[in-house]
């Protein structure tokens, strides 16, 4: 597992406290780092390098590895690659994302809406995994992209991503309990993003058994059906309309 900070547990950077996001000198000092660590800098421009410069809260040293963990784990995904960005969709393996996505669409950005810190909405729907239809590799793969298409946006840089996470029409037989660490590790302290929250909706009677003998996060709610908590906590209108709120999700 890795060692570094646990994203889930890091707390927002505020636009105040974020000062020595304009110094050009930093990106320069990440740069050498990189290089001084035997790593690679590849064909990153300098919006990029700042996304892991903004998660270590300006802390050189700590981007420098996570820029590390981030290449070593992608390399393992897609191979070298270029970072996914809006002027790179069509390439190949971001086309065979997009088609596990439409196979099954287990994960879905929720365009416009936000928690009330400014987090961007991820719906997760495990129900739609078919592991019939997709392995492992492909799923992480499909959630890697989802997420470095969410880095696209500055503000969900600066505050993060909150996951609405519905475990509604689960059965104790379709729930890849090992798969389940895996993606998480997958993304901890490798991707430059911080996950705000993760709240479980619908979470069947089983689940709460395997919950109660996972590793709790700070950050990690399950509120079963009492959508009014999901309420308390997100503006009506990002939550989706299945939630008893007035977010249309159009699949």
């Amino acid at each position: 597992m890795p060692d570094a900070d646990d994203d889930i547990d890091d707390t927002e950077v505020t636009d105040g406290g974020a000062a020595w996001m304009q110094d050009a000198g930093l990106v320069e000092e990440l740069k050498k780092a990189i290089v001084a660590g035997g790593d690679r800098v590849c064909i990153e421009d300098e919006a990029f390098l700042r996304r892991f410069l903004y998660i270590a809260k300006g802390d050189v040293t700590k981007a420098a590895s996570r820029h590390a963990r981030y290449w070593e784990y992608r390399i393992k995904l897609f191979g070298s690659e270029r970072p996914f960005d809006k002027a790179h969709a069509a390439m190949s393996r971001g086309e065979r994302c997009e088609a596990t996505l439409r196979t099954c669409p287990f994960v879905k950005i929720l365009d416009g809406a936000r928690d009330k810190e400014g987090c961007q909405l991820l719906l997760v729907r495990p129900r739609y995994l078919d592991w019939r239809k997709v392995d492992e590799q492909q799923v992480i793969e499909a959630m890697w992209y989802t997420i470095e298409t969410l880095l696209q946006d500055a503000e969900t840089q600066r505050c993060g991503f909150c996951a609405i996470n519905s475990l509604k029409g689960m059965s104790p037989k379709a729930f890849n309990r090992k798969f389940m660490p895996k993606m998480l590790e997958s993304v901890q302290n490798r991707l430059p993003i911080r996950i705000g929250a993760m709240r479980v909706v619908d979470n069947p009677g089983f689940f709460s058994v395997i919950w109660s003998i996972e590793k709790t996060k700070k950050r990690i709610e399950v509120l079963g059906g009492d959508y009014a908590r999901l309420l308390n906590r997100l503006p009506k209108e990002s939550i989706p309309e299945e939630f008893g709120g007035t977010y249309v999700v159009r699949d």
